[in-house]
């Protein structure tokens, strides 16, 4: 007799994918052949944006260093030769890419095909609390022990709505309309969400004004939801 499998209920009823029937049309014209753009998510190039051609050739080289070396050399003659036109200077990685990346290598001391720290690596959580520091002014300076990397910024939301939710009466206020990673991670893990509205239009008014109806939309929700929670 087959043991019946008993899974997380919470898995079961959140819900992550954009949902109506503006994507419910899309996916019916998309069986026609149709050709659809999702605007709903962050899609630039599928709009045509050209992609960033730097990010791309950093990655590359430190994911194969022997690349950097034979740049350098290609360089080299370039500049050796007088030159090959622009089309060839266009293809050639440029120095500042090379030193980068080299740079980025010998911090990181044992690759890129190896765990770094939990955090992420040290230099980088250094670079990045110097820039808060640059861009912040004076102040309470950046520690790069507090900083933690993540993969993307849905994977910093997922950790700290799994950080907050202690039980199932434990809310998170979340405005409405949402990106829905929000209320799918607080139904998995199994707290409530609080959505508060914009019912306003709000940026024709001033700061201390748009300040006030915040947290009169916040208070409202709050409380229609405070029985709940007793």
């Amino acid at each position: 007799m087959s043991q019946q499998i008993v899974v997380n209920q919470d898995i079961l009823e959140f819900e992550y994918a954009v949902r109506g029937p503006i994507p419910q049309k899309a996916a019916e014209l998309k069986t026609q052949g149709k050709t659809i753009i999702p605007c709903n998510i962050g899609n630039p190039q599928a709009l045509g944006q050209k992609p960033i051609s730097f990010y791309r050739q950093v990655l590359s080289l430190v994911e194969e260093p022997s690349r950097i070396g034979r740049e350098r050399k290609l360089n080299k003659l370039l500049k050796d030769s007088g030159g090959l036109g622009d089309l060839a200077e266009k293809e050639l990685v440029s120095d500042y890419v090379l030193d980068l990346s080299d740079e980025i290598l010998s911090k990181l001391q044992t690759g890129m095909g190896a765990y770094t720290e939990s955090k992420g690596p040290l230099f980088i959580r250094e670079a990045i609390a110097a820039y808060i520091d640059k861009r912040d002014g004076a102040g309470v300076p950046s520690n790069p022990d507090n900083i933690f990397l993540t993969n993307g910024a849905s994977e910093g939301v997922r950790f700290l709505i799994e950080m907050l939710i202690a039980d199932e009466k434990d809310g998170i206020m979340v405005p409405v309309p949402q990106y829905p990673l929000y209320s799918a991670s607080i139904r998995k893990c199994g707290g409530v969400q609080v959505s508060y509205f914009h019912i306003h239009n709000v940026f024709d008014l001033g700061a201390g004004h748009r300040a006030h109806l915040f947290l009169v939309w916040l208070t409202r929700s709050l409380g229609d939801i405070s029985g709940f929670f007793q």
